[in-house]
């Protein structure tokens, strides 16, 4: 038997099948025949939930956080905050920090600054040893404006100043943050 064959009458069958089922039912049936695409998109009233914050300071929530290489060299912190509160409780914050850029020392000091904030108002008083040292703890971070230099691109939110969020709810996975040990896969 033609091993190609055998695939090929295997995907026919399951062409076949998925046509039946799709026959019958709809993914989107729960949706009523009256959904219209072009009047729910011009219902559309484009929020502004991807506009820069206010500058202020809020308390965040650190659930990703990576270390990636940056375009011209040099490696940098890439990390989400959630923000929850004062205000703005469910928005995004992203920010990219400087942690070694052979081009610009001025530019690695002050990403290297910022990153001791971070530490501190993580209560690490010494270097993470790994991603999770930082991930689910809550801090107050100091956000500004950073006006865009390219008009094809956003105003976005920069952090200035990291501090430890006073009265904050523990880290998510006790006590330092995420623990891949914690994962029972």
């Amino acid at each position: 038997m033609n091993p190609r064959a055998s695939i090929s009458t295997y995907n026919t069958r399951l062409q076949l099948a998925h046509k039946r089922e799709s026959d019958i039912m709809s993914d989107f049936d729960f949706m009523g025949d009256e959904f219209n695409p072009a009047a729910a998109a011009a219902e559309n009233t484009g929020g502004d939930d991807f506009a820069p914050l206010p500058k202020g300071t809020y308390r965040v929530r650190i659930v990703e956080a990576d270390i990636e290489d940056m375009k011209r060299g040099g490696k940098q912190l890439k990390m989400r905050m959630d923000v929850e509160g004062p205000t703005h409780a469910g928005r995004v914050v992203f920010e990219r920090i400087a942690l070694l850029n052979p081009r610009s020392e001025q530019n690695q000091q002050i990403g290297r600054a910022l990153f001791g904030e971070l530490c501190l108002a993580c209560g690490l008083d010494s270097k993470p040893n790994k991603m999770g040292d930082l991930l689910g703890h809550v801090v107050d971070a100091k956000l500004k404006i950073e006006k865009s230099k390219d008009p094809q691109y956003d105003d976005k939110n920069r952090t200035v100043a990291f501090a430890k969020a006073s009265g904050a709810m523990a880290p998510a996975a006790g006590g330092g943050g995420f623990n891949d040990d914690d994962i029972p896969f």
